[in-house]
């Protein structure tokens, strides 16, 4: 499928993008036997702590004017 459908819209570019990608994460994390990286790969995988500072009334439920402001502003 990626011969036939993907390759011809995206060309050669693309493919040498592609393993230039490849290239730079073997070197960050190198190849090794599976089992053997499990720790670097739940490390790799936990993701993000997301903090949320403050919630207050007004984030819940703000005023009709700044929440159409708000809206207007995240459509564009």
């Amino acid at each position: 499928m990626y011969w036939e459908e993907v390759y011809p819209k995206l060309g050669e570019s693309h493919m040498r993008l592609a393993l230039e990608c490849e290239a730079i994460y073997a070197s960050r994390y190198p190849f090794i036997e599976y089992g053997q990286d499990l720790e670097v790969m739940a490390e790799l995988e936990k993701g993000y702590k997301i903090m949320k500072l403050t919630e207050t009334a007004y984030d819940a439920a703000p005023p009709k004017e700044v929440k159409e402001k708000l809206d207007m502003y995240m459509e564009r």
